[in-house]
């Protein structure tokens, strides 16, 4: 009885539920039936990136703006948004800084292409493919992501 328990003890917060709900534009994290963060697909052009990051206990990790306001918070760097990864530059076309309205000469811009996979249980796996287009909207490249979420108590960590 004392081994059934302690293995329960030690490995039910290893299983931990990573679950996926789509939604236009973006797709939200859930861990243990709670809100972990949100994978947004590209929104308005401008670059996927993945907000907001909370802890297991619910803690959230990440600055708020530019998504939102919130008191204390600077505003500065408004294209820095949760976590995500860009290129400055490709073939002139910058993919970094694309805040709608920013000014910024030859500003790329990403759109969804598919969502190749969304899956999870353990761990989550969300894989899409973006393309990068140029002020016309030409296509000058094709970017593939795969975004795993793990689970286990008390850490949460993401493989991007």
């Amino acid at each position: 009885m004392r081994r059934a328990l302690l293995f329960l003890a030690v490995f039910l917060p290893l299983s931990a539920q990573v679950k996926f709900t789509r939604e236009p534009g973006r797709i939200l994290v859930e861990i243990d039936g709670k809100p972990y963060s949100t994978f947004f697909l590209a929104p308005d052009g401008n670059k996927p990136y993945v907000w907001p990051l909370r802890t297991a206990t619910g803690l959230i990790v990440t600055r708020r703006f530019p998504m939102e306001k919130f008191p204390g918070e600077t505003s500065d760097h408004p294209h820095q948004r949760g976590m995500f990864f860009s290129h400055g530059d490709v073939n002139g076309y910058n993919f970094w800084a694309t805040e709608p309205g920013s000014g910024i000469p030859k500003m790329g811009s990403m759109a969804l292409k598919k969502v190749e996979a969304v899956g999870g249980d353990r761990s989550g796996l969300i894989h899409a493919v973006f393309e990068g287009r140029d002020p016309a909207g030409k296509p000058i490249m094709e970017e593939t992501r795969s975004i795993t979420f793990y689970s286990g108590s008390p850490l949460r960590i993401i493989d991007y």
